[in-house]
């Protein structure tokens, strides 16, 4: 539980540019 709130807290502080850069890398692993 501990980890997954840290997660998301570094993904808040994760620009909003970052955070879809990294969306789109990770939907193109799905893909995969």
């Amino acid at each position: 539980m501990a980890e997954g709130q840290a997660m998301q807290e570094t993904h808040l502080e994760i620009p909003s540019q970052a955070k879809h850069r990294i969306s789109k890398q990770a939907l193109g692993w799905m893909a995969r």
